[in-house]
């Protein structure tokens, strides 16, 4: 299995100048930061390294569990950080990693995120940084693993505290298969692909982008629609009742099994949902649309973006409105993860999302669009106005 991204950073970084040994029995390390007593009772032979220690030349084949010492709330952001980073070098081939960290209702509620507060100044009690439980879910999700729901820890000093806890697993399952033909191409986001599995609709930021999008192409009553790479219509359903039924909805997809599941879910639209690939456009005899949809296609392999462009052009309505996106994003650890995946990465070229914004927005205005406005977290889109 190729190093990931992360694997790569950690590795540029690493001082080769100090070996560890590799001969250790156990299986859990606690990773200790200089100046700070452990939070929880530790497991007895356990490895036990310092968190400014070099890990190039530890044996992670036997290594299963690594924990932080200290709470989490003693570190800086920076600190926190660098322990999640180095947990996932180590697990690389699966394992568990775990902090703990005081409740972030157990704060005064006037905080902000990263101040200090001293919580026993009779004791001289130590500084923590107030940490809301935001803080860990989007940190844990900058790397790939999976995040547990913390529990309820009790510890000797007083208040509540959460054990966070996140898994990585050594053979993480592609949203993208391999396609070996030209069947397996049509099908490579058809219904049984595990692209399917996630929903758009589904994930909060996403779909709160799509309804926002929705709201601003406004279709009205007896508008057509064209969405392309639809593949089983549900984000068609972004258009909500009463709008989904007063609006003509087209659909275009190479995949036979996506176009099936888009007919099935838009039985009133089944017959405009059509199954041929993007390159045919010209050739399907379609009338002109007032809304144009392209969610996750522009950046496709097997599309020629240019070519889609020029042949979307005499498709276009007169004041027609269009809505693209660009994956900002890629799937891990049965997650949506934030950031595109690297330039060399064979499914897609998702890592200059920029410079593919700026390009779609000079070739929007070039075919006649007045506007062109830009949002979105885990996907960036565009919407372009006549």
């Amino acid at each position: 299995m190729s190093p990931d991204r992360r694997d790569r950073e950690y590795r540029a970084g690493l001082d080769p100048g100090t070996e560890l040994s590799s001969q250790q029995e156990s299986s859990e390390l606690v990773i200790e930061v200089p100046g700070h007593t452990p939070a929880q009772q530790l497991t007895p032979g356990a490895r036990r390294l310092s968190l400014e220690t070099p890990f190039e030349a530890l044996d992670r084949a036997s290594l299963e569990r690594v924990c932080l010492a200290p709470l989490a709330n003693e570190l800086t952001l920076e600190a926190l950080r660098r322990f999640v980073h180095r947990a996932c070098y180590l697990l690389r081939e699966g394992g568990e990693f775990s902090f703990v960290a005081r409740d972030p209702d157990s704060f005064p509620s006037e905080l902000w995120p990263g101040e200090v507060f001293v919580f026993d100044t009779a004791h001289a009690g130590k500084a923590e940084r107030f940490r809301p439980l935001r803080h860990f879910v989007e940190l844990l999700r900058l790397f790939p693993c999976r995040v547990w729901t913390p529990g309820a820890l009790e510890l000797d000093q007083e208040g509540t505290f959460l054990k966070w806890r996140a898994t990585r697993s050594a053979d993480p399952e592609p949203a993208e298969q391999a396609a070996s033909s030209e069947s397996d191409i049509a099908e490579r986001y058809g219904e049984t692909s595990n692209y399917r599995r996630f929903d758009r609709l589904e994930e909060p930021e996403t779909a709160d982008d799509l309804y926002y999008a929705a709201a601003r192409l406004h279709p009205r009553p007896g508008e057509r629609v064209l969405a392309l790479g639809v593949n089983d219509a549900r984000e068609l359903e972004m258009f909500a009742p009463p709008v989904r039924d007063e609006i003509e909805l087209w659909g275009i997809d190479h995949s036979p099994s996506a176009i099936a599941a888009a007919r099935q879910r838009l039985p009133a639209h089944a017959q405009r949902m059509l199954e041929a690939g993007l390159a045919e456009l010209p050739a399907l005899g379609l009338p002109r649309f007032d809304v144009v949809l392209m969610l996750n296609v522009l950046q496709c392999t097997s599309v020629d973006r240019d070519r889609l462009l020029s042949d979307l052009k005499p498709l276009l309505a007169s004041d027609a409105r269009l809505l693209a996106s660009i994956p900002n994003c890629h799937f891990g650890a049965r997650d949506i993860l934030r950031r595109p995946l690297l330039r060399d990465d064979p499914r897609h070229d998702r890592s200059l999302v920029h410079k593919d914004l700026r390009y779609l927005t000079r070739e929007l205005y070039r075919s006649g669009f007045r506007t062109v406005e830009s949002f979105g977290t885990y996907d960036a889109f565009l919407l372009a106005r006549r």
